[in-house]
């Protein structure tokens, strides 16, 4: 009887892309950390209130829950990759558009297309850790392991993240700061 082949990544591939995994689930939450405390000199840059301005939060966190629910779906039927590289560019991109905007409605409606797109590395990460975790060579339980250590790292380096990056501007934090980490 011969061995089926081992399609397994070694390990040191495998850690590389657990990081790498774990930094995609991060990108969105640290979005959201970098960007409130501009909320006062948005309302003075755009002439906004500040409901319209903490709306542009809402709006992202929406295009995040409603990403989430198109994309797992999505991915089971379309593929992972195929969703995960262009909702990263995209999330690296609409930053941009963010920082441009000359209103609060523009800035709103940017916000909840980069919750979209930034759904993509959140579900599709998570996703792509349980095919790393059956793999013979590697426990399940040693991929959690590591899996819920990239989450705890991530949870603790934002608020240090947060103070080293500071930028600036709104519009610098919210376009340069996403995308440097």
């Amino acid at each position: 009887m011969s061995q089926a082949p081992n399609l397994a990544a070694p390990p040191r591939r495998t850690g590389v892309l657990i990081a790498l995994l774990g930094a995609l689930t991060a990108v969105a939450p640290l979005a959201t950390d970098m960007y409130v405390p501009g909320f006062p000199e948005m309302g003075r840059t755009l002439r906004a209130s500040d409901s319209a301005v903490q709306l542009s939060m809402t709006s992202f966190l929406a295009g995040l829950v409603i990403g989430q629910l198109l994309i797992g779906p999505l991915s089971d039927r379309l593929g992972r990759r195929r969703l995960l590289m262009p909702g990263t560019a995209l999330f690296a991109v609409l930053p941009l558009a963010c920082a441009v905007a000359p209103t609060a409605e523009v800035l709103t409606a940017a916000r909840f297309l980069q919750g979209v797109a930034g759904a993509a590395g959140m579900v599709l990460a998570r996703a792509m850790t349980a095919p790393v975790g059956d793999a013979p060579e590697t426990s399940g339980r040693g991929q959690a392991v590591r899996w819920q250590s990239a989450q705890s790292t991530r949870t603790s380096l934002h608020p240090w993240l947060r103070g080293r990056l500071d930028c600036g501007c709104w519009r610098r934090k919210g376009t340069i700061c996403p995308n440097l980490t």
